[in-house]
């Protein structure tokens, strides 16, 4: 194997996406395989972020764009969110998709088919970086504002986990 510019490991890190030069092969650690399955059609600088599913979904965001493929490397679907990407999370059940981003919005997308599932308005500027709770029914979030916040996805409540107004949290 050779030095990666990036490795993205799903949840339970059975798999990781690992990108190179402009190639990313998947490293499945319960097969001990590693296949290069998608020739990006991207230059590394612009790729954001990554996420990859347990069922071998890769998702990728260039700057307002996130693409979903599926374990064959096919497009599923892809969507313009009008502000730029800087978080994607998965669901633990592979079900929904996350996206932090530098809008005023939190949207929730089913991973199959792209149907938005929740798109809950945000007082804070942004929720930047985004992970999904182990049930999938609540999202915690980070953004410039300060501090870690977390969402109930079913009526779309938030409450103030750590208040931080002295620096940004921008990884959880």
């Amino acid at each position: 194997l050779v030095d990666p510019d990036e490795i993205w490991w799903s949840k339970n890190r059975k798999i990781a996406a690992v990108l190179y030069k402009d190639k990313i092969s998947i490293l499945n650690t319960r097969t001990n395989t590693f296949e290069e399955k998608y020739t990006a059609p991207w230059k590394k600088e612009k790729v954001k972020v990554v996420a990859v599913a347990e069922t071998g979904e890769l998702v990728y965001a260039i700057n307002e764009t996130v693409v979903v493929l599926n374990a064959d490397g096919k497009k599923l679907w892809d969507k313009s969110l009008q502000k730029n990407i800087c978080g994607l999370d998965i669901s633990l059940d592979n079900k929904m998709l996350a996206i932090g981003n530098y809008g005023s919005t939190l949207p929730v997308f089913n991973l199959q088919n792209g149907k938005q599932i929740v798109n809950t308005a945000m007082q804070e500027a942004e929720a930047q970086t985004v992970c999904f709770m182990p049930d999938g029914k609540q999202i915690v979030y980070t953004g410039f504002y300060g501090g870690i916040s977390m969402m109930n996805l079913a009526d779309g409540k938030k409450e103030l986990l750590i208040a931080n107004e002295e620096n940004n949290v921008s990884a959880m």
